[in-house]
């Protein structure tokens, strides 16, 4: 399983660059306070990687719901393990 994810990332990066060499043309982006001009390459990734951390971090607080959920979980049934061993005898 390693080599195929290493194989898919190292495919995956080549994709990335051949796309980047292809949009490497200049475009003008225009703040409330001035312009700037950015390669669209650099723009697509960078906008890509905000929505990344973005949904990144609007998803953290039900992981942490979830991780704290699965050890009471885990807490209720390593005792109702234990009534069922009692039971049992």
């Amino acid at each position: 399983m390693g080599r195929f994810r290493l194989v898919l990332g190292f495919l995956l990066a080549i994709a990335i660059a051949m796309f980047g060499v292809k949009n490497l043309h200049s475009v003008m982006v225009e703040y409330y306070f001035g312009k700037s001009e950015f390669p669209l390459f650099f723009i697509l990734i960078a906008t890509f990687t905000f929505g990344f951390f973005i949904c990144w971090f609007a998803g953290l607080p039900e992981s942490f719901r979830n991780k704290r959920h699965i050890k009471f979980l885990e807490k209720r049934i390593s005792s109702l393990g234990g009534e069922i061993r009692r039971d049992e005898y």
